[in-house]
């Protein structure tokens, strides 16, 4: 498990590593990288654990096809996310702003910040919600197994959704 955190966590660099230039270009998003990857990961654990808990319970089974009540705590993962990635946006503007790092644009940065942060939120839950039920589905206790699948996999995919809102927004 832990090598798949490591190999997940390398390829994540890789990922940034051939758009290091516009990084540097804009400082803004090296500060917002950190908080980026860790909200990510910290939402689909969120998610993973509370499943997890009701998996236990017996309130949801782990089948292919989610609850009505996982439905319901992926919403309010998701919900939590726009909030924080809004919070997250400005504080790395302010921040920004203080030490003189260049940003793309408040506007263009707070988007960016937002359409990559839902998009990890999104996969981020449906990250959370499988390896939940499948490790449940394999015997394993998903309070040991789903967080550093989660973590070490939106450190992967969350960078991957933060390149391609930077895509989207024309700045990388």
């Amino acid at each position: 498990m832990l090598i798949i955190a490591i190999v997940l966590d390398v390829l994540a660099g890789a990922a940034v590593a051939p758009r290091m230039e516009k990084f540097l270009a804009f400082p803004a998003l090296l500060i917002i990288i950190p908080g980026f990857l860790e909200n990510t990961g910290a939402l689909g654990s969120i998610l993973a654990s509370r499943l997890g808990s009701k998996l236990h319970l017996g309130a949801i089974s782990a089948k292919a096809k989610p609850d009505p009540v996982a439905l319901l705590d992926g919403s309010i993962v998701l919900v939590l996310g726009i909030t924080v990635y809004a919070i997250t946006a400005f504080a790395t503007l302010g921040l920004a702003e203080v030490i003189g790092a260049d940003y793309p644009g408040a506007f263009r940065f707070i988007g960016i910040t937002l359409v990559g942060g839902l998009m990890a939120t999104i996969l981020a839950a449906l990250i959370g919600y499988y390896a939940a039920t499948t490790t449940y589905r394999f015997g394993f206790d998903p309070d040991n197994h789903t967080i550093p699948l989660v973590t070490s996999g939106m450190d992967l995919l969350g960078i991957i959704c933060l390149v391609l809102a930077l895509t989207m927004f024309g700045v990388a």
